[in-house]
């Protein structure tokens, strides 16, 4: 690396540290006699941090709900950050905000010095109650840079939790263990409320690998939701007409005397493995096929005209999903290269200097 490079590389790096003093120094303003528009204002500043962190493909609502396809609605969340280029809001309308679970890549929570873990853990259990879509044909379709189209493969996963606030440096650890979150970032206090000058800021993970992560928020699917998926994929192929020489028809067989004869193989974590992959692949197939056959009047949502009793669309609703599911026919997610940028700074020799 040239010594200029290596310079701006340098720059950037002070100027990093100087963003988190301010940060600091913003979160411990104190507006005596007024908690709820301390909180309000401590949410405000968050935000403004993670929009500065973050790829601008994801948004931040403040004060926001979580709704999943099966009518379930989580507690209010202070901060929510999900993908609003290619989902839309289930209802917005001023301050009132119903944000599609699949949408979400995370929830943030924003706490000032008093920290209730009772409270975080409702907050907690009320986004894990909600769940993806299982059923592989309404899952919606994208496209890919290739031509062809991108389906979900059937794997859930869940928004990362993250809790913000100033909470004492000493009992961190404890904070960790009782909230169930995911992520916690911490402006630290000391014994008396106020700003820890030897350690201000402190970012606390749940798990210490990012493959312990990635198995938290991973719901895997049970032997009993490989058989529901397995019945309903077998209602799909029978919608489809095909023959019964047609190589899905004779994969699905052979799956079902799997699942029905030779349960002691899907205990085994390789074969069970093995399996649930065969029956993903045969969805995707069969997904395939219900492409070609799935018009855009599908899209159309109704309700009943009070005079007539007649079904009548509702044409603003219908062209929410219709419009975004063609705008995911044209998504191509590119993935960033993490790594190689960490190394990047890494690799500068100076240290920064206060």
């Amino acid at each position: 690396m040239s010594n200029t490079n290596n310079n701006v590389i340098q720059e950037i790096k002070h100027n990093y540290v100087r963003m988190e003093e301010a940060l600091i120094a913003e979160l411990f303003m104190t507006v005596n006699n007024h908690h709820l528009t301390a909180g309000t204002f401590r949410e405000k500043i968050w935000k403004d941090f993670f929009e500065n962190i973050i790829p601008k493909k994801f948004a931040i609502e403040q004060g926001a709900f979580l709704i999943d396809s099966h009518g379930k609605v989580s507690n209010e969340t202070d901060l929510v950050i999900f993908d609003e280029q290619y989902t839309p809001y289930i209802f917005k309308n001023r301050n009132i905000k119903f944000i599609p679970y699949e949408a979400v890549a995370a929830v943030i929570q924003c706490k000032s010095v008093q920290l209730d873990t009772n409270n975080i853990k409702i907050w907690v259990d009320s986004i894990d109650k909600l769940n993806p879509v299982e059923k592989l044909g309404l899952e919606g379709y994208a496209g890919s840079a290739l031509g062809e189209p991108i389906l979900n493969k059937g794997r859930k996963i869940k928004p990362l939790k993250i809790l913000c606030g100033l909470f004492p440096n000493s009992n961190k650890n404890e904070t960790r263990k009782n909230t169930e979150c995911d992520l916690i970032i911490s402006a630290n206090t000391n014994q008396d409320g106020k700003q820890d000058e030897n350690n201000p800021l402190s970012i606390i993970s749940s798990q210490h690998t990012i493959e312990e992560l990635f198995k938290k928020i991973t719901l895997s699917s049970t032997k009993k939701e490989n058989n529901l998926r397995l019945k309903e994929l077998e209602e799909r192929v029978k919608e489809l007409n095909l023959e019964e020489s047609n190589s899905i028809v004779k994969e699905l067989d052979n799956l079902k005397n799997r699942f029905e004869s030779n349960s002691e193989e899907l205990t085994n974590k390789k074969n069970s493995s093995s399996t649930n992959d065969k029956l993903i692949n045969l969805e995707l197939e069969v997904s395939n096929l219900e492409i070609s056959k799935f018009k855009t009047e599908d899209f159309s949502i109704y309700k009943k005209d009070k005079k007539d009793k007649k079904d009548k669309k509702i044409n603003l609703l219908t062209l929410v999903f219709q419009l975004n599911q063609y705008l995911m026919l044209i998504n191509n997610p590119v993935l960033f290269p993490h790594r190689a940028y960490i190394e990047m700074f890494n690799a500068s020799k100076n240290n920064i200097e206060d």
